[in-house]
């Protein structure tokens, strides 16, 4: 089921990075799947004609290319379907040096004691939505759970021994320490070009060198803290786990459990649902990737997995330190990644991509790089963001002009001064996360902090930042981090006015809308994804699926899903 909250959310345009700055660039609505638009993950980029093309992957194995346009997207130019290729998480990347498309895949869950191969393939997409050329290898001892983010090409120095392309990026799945190991955290192989391999061919250990890696029982890192009750941590005091629960947890995480954030460096460990997708590119002299991150609290309810809301960090690796010796090095940079959403709280039960950033796109003629999500703008409609990267061109210097008369000094506006507090006043509302931009329509006393631990100040009308000053953002609340390495939050008290959202243009006059179905099964039809039948056989059998409905009813001899709405589906 999806929860969302409706804030006003922007991004501070500011550099993430000490290697690579990412400054936004705008951004575009997604909505060429129609309702089905939530379930699409990935994104590629190619020319066409010297015009740009982005391409992505909707729920029923259909790659759709479409020109980023300001506005909504509706519209594909083009359409092929790669279902044959295809997994519950797949990666795309577009080589267009050779006009292949790249085709990363893998299972979610699958069987405990069962190896699933890694499953790398190219293919050409050819005119009228023709689909050739297709061929799939595998890598010895590398399972599809550790390669699903994509490939990319290998800059010139890491081309080593014929190893020309990096690919995996590394993400959580289920049964993810099982015999089809995944790694949560990072993990990149060099491997040579696939065209030297016949379809079906596993490619020999001789032949690939793992650049990054997550073992088994290691964690990646990350900047922000989550609250973890995965790792053993929905508990009593006694250790006494909740098991399968039918309700979020209510009480911190149990002391003894594994990976609590912070850990000793102070940094957050990567819990479940923590990816990195389709996110890795390689920019100027750094490998860089966007983790796709569950925030605030993330537990274990009704046989699936559940977060407060999804949110991103960027994080770097030089180019130069990435020659195999050290496949553990955690990023050199790490950095929260605000992205103005049209629904800032967006959470999708279980280990899928939506929600979650999951496709990254570089176009290295211009320096643009192209971000997706799905959904963002609002549930059935996904957003692209456009980020410059590398420093911003000079400015020019200006002629000098003549020495004007003195003028009196201004008086400076003081800078109002935080006021230490130990907890929220009852009714507080949260009116933005930190980093975010929010707007007072009067003078208001807002809260900035998390926990039991806030500063407050009165800060007047119009747009404030939910910040203590970072990365070059303003500091709305001076005197430095009142929760260091703690994901913040400014409430408004009670009895201040809400915030007042920001003007939006009066909207162009639109033709009547189609009338609405009355039958509520037409007008939203019962969807069920990535199911996982249970075998044949007597005792206990776990049924797993992805609906966007509550199922109340399942039929396993007809194989018929029923939701709350008495819609049916019937799944062969």
């Amino acid at each position: 089921m999806k929860r969302w909250i409706v804030l006003l959310c922007l991004l501070i345009a500011t550099p993430v990075s000490a290697q690579v700055s990412l400054t936004l660039d705008g951004s575009f609505d997604v909505q060429v799947d129609g309702g089905l638009t939530d379930y699409m993950q990935g994104l590629a980029l190619r020319h066409v004609n010297g015009d740009v093309r982005l391409l992505s992957l909707t729920n029923g194995g259909d790659v759709v290319e479409f020109v980023p346009t300001a506005g909504r997207v509706t519209a594909v130019t083009a359409r092929w379907n790669i279902s044959a290729v295809t997994g519950d998480h797949t990666g795309i990347w577009f080589e267009e040096s050779t006009g292949r498309l790249w085709v990363t895949a893998s299972v979610d869950y699958g069987k405990s004691d069962t190896y699933y191969p890694t499953r790398i393939s190219t293919l050409t997409l050819g005119p009228n939505g023709a689909v050739t050329n297709v061929k799939t290898v595998s890598l010895q001892g590398i399972t599809s759970k550790l390669v699903y983010g994509g490939c990319r090409a290998l800059p010139g120095p890491l081309q080593v021994n014929g190893r020309k392309y990096g690919c995996g990026f590394g993400g959580y799945t289920s049964l993810a320490e099982q015999t089809s190991r995944a790694a949560i955290g990072p993990f990149m192989v060099a491997i040579p070009d696939i065209a030297g391999y016949a379809n079906g061919a596993e490619i020999p250990a001789s032949a690939f060198t793992v650049l990054l890696d997550t073992p088994r029982g290691q964690r990646g890192v990350r900047k922000t803290l989550p609250i973890n009750y995965f790792d053993g941590g929905d508990a009593d005091a006694n250790g006494v786990r909740r098991e399968n629960p039918q309700t979020p947890p209510t009480t911190p995480p149990y002391s003894g459990a594994g990976y609590l954030s912070p850990n000793a460096q102070g940094l957050g460990w990567f819990i479940w649902g923590d990816s990195y997708y389709g996110n890795g590119e390689f920019i100027g002299t750094d490998y860089v990737a966007i983790a796709a991150l569950g925030c605030g609290k993330g537990w274990y309810q009704g046989s699936t997995l559940h977060f407060d809301d999804r949110c991103a960090e960027v994080h770097t690796w030089p180019v130069s330190g990435l020659t195999g010796a050290n496949v553990t090095q955690r990023p050199a940079t790490m950095a929260v990644l605000s992205l103005p959403r049209g629904m800032p709280i967006c959470t999708w039960d279980g280990n899928v991509p939506q929600c979650n950033v999951s496709g990254t796109a570089y176009d290295a003629s211009t320096g643009l790089l192209y971000v997706a999500q799905f959904p963002a703008a609002d549930w059935g409609v996904g957003r692209v963001w456009k980020f410059r990267t590398g420093a911003a061109p000079p400015v020019p210097t200006p002629a000098p002009t003549p020495t004007p008369a003195p003028t009196p000094t201004p008086t400076p506006t003081p800078v109002p001064t935080p006021t230490p507090t130990s907890q929220l006043p009852a009714g507080a509302v949260r009116v933005a996360n930190e980093g975010d931009l929010f707007t007072l329509a009067a003078p208001a006393l807002v809260y900035y902090g998390a926990g039991s631990v806030f500063v407050s100040a009165t800060l007047a009308a119009g747009q404030q930042s939910c910040s203590h000053g970072y990365g070059g953002s303003p500091a709305t609340f001076p005197g430095g981090d009142p929760t260091p390495g703690t994901v913040k939050a400014c409430y408004v008290a009670p009895s201040a006015p809400a915030p007042a959202p920001a003007p939006t243009p009066t909207p162009a006059p639109q033709p009547p809308p189609t009338p609405t179905p009355t039958n509520p099964c037409v007008a939203v039809p019962l969807t069920v994804t990535s199911i996982t039948w249970p075998s044949s056989g007597t005792g206990s059998k776990q049924l797993r699926y992805t609906s966007p409905q509550t199922i109340v009813a399942v039929d396993f001899a007809t194989r018929t899903f029923t939701d709350a709405r008495g819609c049916t589906l019937k799944k062969n």
